[in-house]
């Protein structure tokens, strides 16, 4: 009786664990992807908030804001603010106000 497995076994079982691992690694990556621009938003959106509440935030970090202003009738203000980093768009905020 023969033990052990043969060479041709042993390949297969190689491969089929080969792609498992290099799919379980591009998962892993894309996870990685998605928590760096949620943590992007996140820091996007406190940036975004010290500028319309006038507080003072000083670690931009590679973000910037552009913010335009638009008259509306009855006196409403529309603001908006393009949050970027590095190029990139993340959000845009709308803030609706009364003169």
């Amino acid at each position: 009786m023969r033990r052990g497995f043969t060479l041709l076994e042993v390949l297969i079982g190689v491969t089929i664990f080969a792609v498992a691992a290099s799919a379980l690694i591009f998962v892993s990556s894309k996870n990685v992807e998605r928590l760096e621009r949620i943590d992007d938003t996140i820091k996007g959106i406190y940036i975004m908030k010290s500028r319309i509440y006038g507080l003072p935030y000083n670690d931009t970090d590679g973000f910037k804001i552009v913010e335009s202003r638009a008259n509306l009738e009855y006196g409403i203000v529309e603001k908006s603010f393009s949050v970027n980093k590095d190029g990139r768009h993340l959000f845009t905020f709308y803030y609706y106000e009364k003169e």
